[in-house]
């Protein structure tokens, strides 16, 4: 939705309502990532630990990530068939600037590559 704010007037209120909708799709399979990671850090801590239960866990973790990045790859395409040439320059710039960043764990991928706090 940032890339919005760059856009004429007129354009970011037809597209904000857009990207709305699609955001309303995103949520629910958004929570079900974050109770797949719940689920499967839970099984973690449990003992007896059972490898079989965490790795049924991780796979419907895996599957859930899979069915929301296909939902906001399809908001992506969606979005960018509606706008101009030039309206799709600043989409690109605004992903560029924000760069590679999936649910947040953008930070904590860049101190793991750069040995900061959480490289542990």
């Amino acid at each position: 939705m940032g890339f919005v704010r760059e856009l004429a007037p007129d354009r970011q209120s037809e597209l904000s309502a857009a990207l709305v909708a699609e955001r309303e799709k995103i949520k629910p399979l958004r929570e079900g990532v974050k109770e797949g990671w719940k689920e499967t850090n839970a099984l973690l801590g449990a003992e007896p630990f059972d490898k079989e239960k965490l790795n049924a866990a991780m796979i419907r973790m895996i599957d859930a990530e899979t069915r929301m990045r296909t939902v906001i790859s399809a908001a992506l395409v969606e979005t960018a068939g509606k706008l101009s040439p030039d309206e799709r320059l600043k989409l690109k710039a605004w992903r560029e600037k924000r760069g590679m960043k999936f649910g947040g764990r953008g930070l904590w991928r860049e101190r793991m590559h750069e040995g900061g706090p959480g490289a542990e």
